[in-house]
């Protein structure tokens, strides 16, 4: 196959996927990237997933949901994970979930009865925020950071509404231009 094939065929298969994965997700996800200039991201070959902080997701597992999206993206685009040895560099993931309960006129809710039934019908209005920082093992210096917004978690659509969001995320890093 000649090279201006395979450069078509790839182009088109890259935007195949985008139009698919935009008609797949319900509402836009907004992309916000930031980098440390200067930084030697060629460099960087193995990670570790490292927490932010607390778990914040009010959906049970979700943040866990979201660890496992990011590992498995980042070792599809050829990172490795360092479980024993040091890593290159480490992976903090953030999930902040907000959300509202909302009753019509009328409608009671009852204890965890309506927790259990999708977002849209229990009377829950959420709205989430995916952040993920690249940062130094030894000084945690940020190198990266990306926050997708957007994200309207279905309980029972959360593991692929997650991998979705982790993937569009994950599409600006490395970032272009970097050396």
């Amino acid at each position: 196959m000649s090279p201006r094939i395979r450069l078509f065929a790839t182009l088109l298969a890259g935007l195949f996927s985008g139009l698919l994965c935009g008609c797949i997700t319900s509402q836009s996800l907004q992309v916000k990237t930031r980098y440390e200039p200067g930084t030697d991201f060629a460099g960087l070959k193995t990670f570790r997933i490292s927490s932010a902080g607390p778990a914040s997701a009010s959906i049970p597992n979700l943040e866990q949901m979201a660890r496992e999206a990011l590992d498995a993206e980042l070792v599809e685009r050829g990172f490795q994970r360092a479980d024993a040895e040091p890593a290159d560099f480490w992976v903090e993931l953030e999930l902040i979930l907000r959300g509202e309960r909302t009753t019509a006129p009328g409608q009671e809710i009852r204890g965890s009865q309506t927790e259990a039934q999708p977002a849209a019908a229990s009377g829950y209005s959420r709205s989430g925020t995916l952040v993920i920082r690249i940062l130094t093992p030894k000084t945690r210096k940020v190198l990266w950071t990306g926050v997708l917004t957007g994200i309207t978690p279905d309980p029972l659509l959360a593991r692929d509404e997650i991998r979705k969001a982790t993937w569009r995320l994950l599409a600006e890093y490395p970032p272009l231009g970097s050396p």
